[in-house]
């Protein structure tokens, strides 16, 4: 299995103003949408946004396949009353039917194998008018930076002139 903790944000890193900006901008973003919500996180990494949507959310779980990378999280976290962190897999959530309001993947859907797997797990467990929020770079941008575990990149289609 792949390492992801040297592509991964995790504390104590070195950041970049850019890099604390966008994950800012994520998670405020999607805290809109958490609000009084049971929110899942997919492939959380080391939690960084957890203790953020839970300030707005009723209940959150975040899940990662990455033991290593989940430990900050699972430290972080110990005993937070509605806080939840486990070991899973994107590709088969080990959760019931119609368990969350919200499923949130940001900076991984390049990562999974199979992601129309994800998209139809994270249907599964989305309750009735559920939100699914991803995120990912657009492979097109001048200075994108690919993942050395990244499986596959989307982009959006650009203004064609």
């Amino acid at each position: 299995m792949e390492e992801y903790i040297t592509v991964t944000e995790i504390p104590g890193a070195k950041a970049s103003k850019e890099q604390i900006a966008r994950m800012y901008h994520r998670y405020h973003f999607s805290s809109s949408f958490c609000k009084g919500k049971e929110v899942l996180e997919v492939a959380c990494g080391a939690g960084m946004g957890l203790g953020y949507l839970k300030r707005f959310a009723k209940k959150v779980v975040g899940g990662d396949v990455d033991d290593n990378i989940l430990e900050f999280a699972k430290k972080q976290y110990a005993g937070r009353k509605n806080i939840e962190v486990k070991n899973l897999d994107a590709h088969k959530l080990p959760f019931s039917d119609k368990s969350f309001d919200v499923v949130i993947l940001y900076e991984a859907i390049y990562y999974l194998a199979k992601p129309e797997n994800f998209v139809s797990e994270a249907q599964r467990v989305l309750k009735e008018k559920g939100v699914l929020l991803v995120c990912t770079p657009n492979k097109d941008w001048a200075d994108f930076n690919p993942s050395p575990y990244s499986t596959k990149y989307f982009s959006a289609p650009g203004n064609k002139k």
